[in-house]
């Protein structure tokens, strides 16, 4: 990211597994038809990174609107299961 939040330049990091291991391009799989049982969020408040961040696709707020979640409850369940509160202002 730029010092003002920004995006700078994607780094893409799939062509970096075994070739046995199967990666698909975000934008090549349809969330919606597919529907997804479960997506891994490896930093839940991303978006409040002033470093780095994953693509805005896969924020919070975007991936439970893909999983069907009430906004709140998939929050809240995060902020328990990582026992932490959020701590930035975004």
């Amino acid at each position: 990211k730029n010092p003002d939040g920004s995006f700078r330049e994607l780094h893409y990091e799939g062509g970096e597994y075994p070739k046995d291991v199967p990666v698909v391009w975000y934008e090549d799989y349809d969330f919606e038809t597919r529907r997804p049982d479960m997506v891994f969020i490896h930093n839940p408040y991303d978006e409040c990174n002033i470093v780095t961040s994953v693509h805005p696709f896969f924020y919070l707020e975007a991936v439970a609107e893909i999983e069907d979640y009430d906004k709140k409850a998939a929050k809240q369940k995060m902020k328990q299961k990582i026992g932490r509160k959020r701590s930035c202002s975004c």
